[in-house]
């Protein structure tokens, strides 16, 4: 399974950008946890978004009604001048 991500850099200087996602299934399937954290592949420059995904696996074939998704954490690093 992959959950879709977005980042924006609101910021002035580019930076390089590791989100950590957690799907917690509910259901039938309650209580399995899985977390996973994804590197924006490169700098996002100041003012930009980009896209990229979190891929999951061995949660099997479980119904999207049955699973909650949440972003953990982001974390931002400036990246130096140059």
């Amino acid at each position: 399974m992959t959950v879709p991500v977005s980042v924006t850099n609101t910021g002035d200087t580019r930076a390089l950008y590791t989100v950590t996602v957690s799907v917690t299934l509910t259901g039938d399937n309650a209580g399995v946890d899985v977390d996973n954290a994804v590197a924006v592949d490169g700098a996002v420059p100041p003012h930009t978004t980009t896209s990229t995904e979190v891929s999951f696996t061995g949660i099997g074939s479980v119904p999207l009604t049955d699973m909650d998704v949440t972003v953990l954490d982001v974390r931002k690093q400036r990246c130096p001048a140059t």
